[in-house]
């Protein structure tokens, strides 16, 4: 189970912030979906936007969902893996 924030209201100017954030859209609900981890910036964007912020359970796991997953993306992106040579 994971915990998770969900965003609705007017996110039109949020948008690239919430990508920003590990934020992803969600066409069905009409929300966005963002790690509970990210509370902080969740908050700042809350009171800033007045957006409505609700934190939920989920009973499943998101791809990417946890900050380990989040870091170890980072890293990856960091340290480029060496290229093929040719024989």
């Amino acid at each position: 189970m994971v915990s998770t924030f969900i965003i609705t209201g007017s996110t039109w100017t949020a948008r690239d912030t919430l990508k920003n954030l590990g934020g992803r859209w969600v066409p069905h609900l009409n929300a966005w979906l963002l790690p509970d981890y990210e509370r902080e910036s969740v908050g700042r964007l809350r009171d800033q936007m007045g957006l409505d912020v609700r934190l939920i359970a989920l009973p499943i796991d998101l791809p990417g969902s946890s900050k380990a997953a989040s870091e170890a993306r980072a890293r990856a992106a960091a340290s480029p893996a060496p290229s093929p040579t040719l024989r």
